[in-house]
C-alpha cells in the first residue's frame, strides 16, 4: 500500500486527503474522525475512528476501521490503538495497527497547517494538512 501510494504520487502528483471531525460529543470526551485518500475521485484509503479521552483528558483510546484499495469493501479493525496529547496541547502522539505492523504518528500544529510524521518498522513519512474552505464549512485538507 505504501509503495503504491508513493508511486502514484511520483507518477501522477499529489493525492487528496479529505478529513472530517465530529466533535458533537466532545463534552463526553468523544470525537469521531474520518479520512479519505483519493486520486481522480477513486478512493485509495478510508478510515473511520472514534477517539475516547480518558479521565485525565490527555490519554486517548482509539477504535475504528480502515479500508484499502482495491478491497475498499473489506474493513480492517484498528486493534489496540491509543494516543496522548501533551500538557499544552502542542503535540499529539498516536500508535495504530497498520498494514501488519505498528504505526507511530506525531502531529504538531504549525500555523495554519498540521504537520505529521509517521513511522513503522519499514517506512517513514512526513506530510502537512492545510485547511481549505468549502463554502462556509472548512472540511477538506490536501497534501
Amino acid at each position: 500500500m505504501v509503495i503504491s501510494l508513493a508511486l502514484l504520487c511520483r507518477l501522477f502528483g499529489n493525492l487528496l486527503i479529505e478529513t472530517e471531525v465530529d466533535t458533537t460529543n466532545l463534552h463526553q470526551g468523544e470525537v469521531f474522525h474520518a479520512t479519505r485518500i483519493s486520486k481522480w475521485g477513486l478512493t485509495l484509503f478510508r478510515s473511520v475512528e472514534r477517539f475516547l479521552a480518558e479521565e485525565d483528558g490527555r490519554k486517548l483510546k482509539v477504535s475504528g476501521e480502515q479500508r484499502y484499495f482495491p478491497s475498499i469493501g473489506m474493513a480492517r479493525d484498528y486493534g489496540e490503538s491509543f494516543g496522548e496529547i501533551n500538557e499544552d496541547a502542542s503535540q499529539a502522539l498516536y500508535s495504530f495497527e497498520w498494514l501488519g505492523t505498528r504505526l507511530h504518528q506525531e502531529s504538531i500544529p504549525d500555523g495554519a497547517r498540521l504537520r505529521f510524521t509517521q513511522d513503522t518498522d519499514w517506512s517513514h513519512g512526513e506530510f502537512a494538512l492545510t485547511q481549505i474552505e468549502l463554502g462556509a464549512t472548512p472540511t477538506r485538507a490536501g497534501i
